[in-house]
């Protein structure tokens, strides 16, 4: 994968060009990591409420993708690109200030979804390849439903 670079903690960095778009579905990462905090409180909450015993893993953090997978089910054509499988992106679940459930997205760098036992990887950061301060950031690409259903009115 292009651009990724380690930062001083070990954590992959990748590089990306601003745009204009991406800037407002952002999220910085200490934000995130308290989106997690929020979700892994709900996640025992549900454990404790409801009385019936539920495993971690029934109430998922995160679901990771092949990237090839997400653009076909878009689908898009891949034209033989082969490289196009090693890439991957986790999706967690996260509860904002407001409680509103999010889906954030990183990038899992050395993940394989292929082999036995699966290979989890290492999420990666994204920061704009023109910004020397290296804020970094989640990306924040969703739309909730509800409100945002569909046969709902937008």
């Amino acid at each position: 994968m292009q651009n990724v670079t380690l930062n001083a903690a070990g954590i992959p960095i990748i590089s990306i060009p601003y745009s204009a778009f991406l800037a407002t579905r952002i999220m910085k990462v200490e934000d995130f990591l308290s989106c997690q905090i929020r979700y892994q409180q709900f996640q025992a909450y549900l454990q404790n409420a409801t009385g019936v015993a539920v495993s971690l893993n029934q109430i998922p953090n995160a679901f990771t993708f092949q990237t090839v997978d997400l653009l076909s089910a878009l689908g898009i054509a891949l034209n033989g690109d082969q490289d196009i499988n090693e890439y991957h992106v986790r999706g967690y679940f996260g509860l904002d200030e407001n409680n509103n459930m999010k889906i954030l997205f990183v990038v899992a760098v050395g993940a394989n979804l292929n082999v036995t036992p699966q290979i989890a990887g290492q999420d990666a950061y994204f920061v704009w390849s023109n910004d020397d301060t290296y804020q970094a950031f989640v990306l924040d690409l969703n739309y909730p439903c509800p409100p945002l259903c569909p046969g709902s009115a937008s």
